[in-house]
């Protein structure tokens, strides 16, 4: 997947791309993944509240920290967040440029990493789900009490969230790349116009993925969100409240469709310019 040079990014540099892509987006997206996961669990329990009047009490009674809980976690994903994008980009290649391609390399990427970061996933959901502060010791010390097994609840709905968003995003995106082009004129430069165009394209393709995923976002919340008791709600129980208020299906959606465009348009700008970065300097 060049940034249209013609030269392919080696491996170390695709997943240096997808490293500085990662962290650019984290910094952006954590507070509104933590108030869209607290919305979650309120909505869950009978407590739904504003995302306005949630971000408040928590700067009130956790200050600017309280935002960032579960950044830890998020930053110890990264490994696998680069694993996966040069997963992706190599079946990509492979794939031959077919219209398939990305649906193809986006499902067999995601189901590996979505797999091997399931116990860092569990963590950073019940992290980011805790009202008051919650460490990262705290949460691994709550998870060793529990049987192996626990280290993967929630795994399903992840799959169901993540494989689809992932199919969605990846082909939507690169059907944008390749139909929406930014004018010379527009952004003369050709370092900023490869950051806006990953900018625009990520963002759209965001949005889409983000909408038809929310449901099962929040089946994946609701499952993983306890810390201390290590109990959780059955599927069938988690069912059962979706079907009798099938808007707590949609909770949160308001800063999970802030939080993925905004997010994945900053980590794939920061992707597309860091990998033309590199293929400049391979012309030089």
């Amino acid at each position: 997947m060049s940034s249209g040079s013609g030269l392919e990014v080696s491996a170390v540099e695709r997943a240096a791309s997808a490293l500085v892509g990662y962290m650019m987006g984290g910094v952006v997206v954590l507070p509104f993944d933590r108030l869209k996961t607290l919305m979650q669990v309120a909505a869950r329990d009978g407590q739904p509240t504003g995302s306005v009047a949630l971000a408040r009490r928590i700067l009130e009674t956790q200050g600017l920290r309280g935002l960032y809980q579960g950044a830890h976690p998020h930053m110890l994903i990264a490994p696998f967040t680069m694993l996966y994008y040069s997963v992706y980009d190599e079946l990509l290649q492979r794939g031959g440029g077919g219209p398939l391609a990305p649906l193809g390399a986006a499902v067999c990427a995601r189901t590996l990493e979505t797999t091997l970061r399931m116990p860092l996933e569990l963590v950073r959901t019940q992290m980011q789900a805790a009202e008051g502060t919650v460490t990262l010791w705290q949460c691994f010390r709550a998870q060793r009490s529990q049987p192996p097994r626990a280290w993967f609840r929630g795994y399903v709905p992840t799959l169901m969230r993540d494989v689809p968003f992932s199919a969605i995003y990846w082909v939507t995106y690169e059907q944008s790349k390749q139909r929406v082009k930014l004018p010379a004129d527009w952004v003369p430069n050709p370092g900023l116009r490869t950051w806006a165009h990953g900018f625009c394209c990520g963002a759209f393709a965001g949005m889409v993925a983000a909408l038809a995923t929310t449901p099962t976002d929040v089946i994946k919340t609701v499952r993983q969100h306890h810390v201390e008791t290590g109990m959780s709600p059955s599927y069938r129980e988690i069912f059962r409240y979706l079907m009798q208020s099938p808007r707590l299906a949609f909770a949160g959606i308001g800063p999970r469709l802030i939080r993925i465009p905004l997010g994945l348009s900053t980590m794939m700008s920061g992707l597309e310019a860091t990998k033309w970065m590199f293929e400049q300097r391979r012309l030089r």
